[in-house]
């Protein structure tokens, strides 16, 4: 799957460069994003508990998400 980005920051992440305000989880942002690239359809990506593969509501109806880390809710 190809994940969409909402600011440039996010859009440069995944290409490599060093984004000061992700250092703290950049280890855990790579590692979601593979997991983003190696997926086939949502349905792979709900089968790992640990992805916190939620539906959104409301404006964002259609679109998913997956939380980082625990504190980002």
């Amino acid at each position: 799957m190809c994940p969409k980005y909402k600011d440039k920051r996010t859009e440069r992440f995944p290409i490599g460069e060093r984004v000061k305000e992700f250092q703290a989880f950049e280890r855990q942002a790579y590692k979601r994003l593979e997991i983003l690239e190696a997926a086939v359809n949502k349905e792979a990506l709900m089968l790992l508990p640990s992805n916190r593969f939620e539906a959104l509501i409301g404006l964002r109806q259609g679109q998913y998400s997956i939380r980082i880390m625990l504190n980002f809710y």
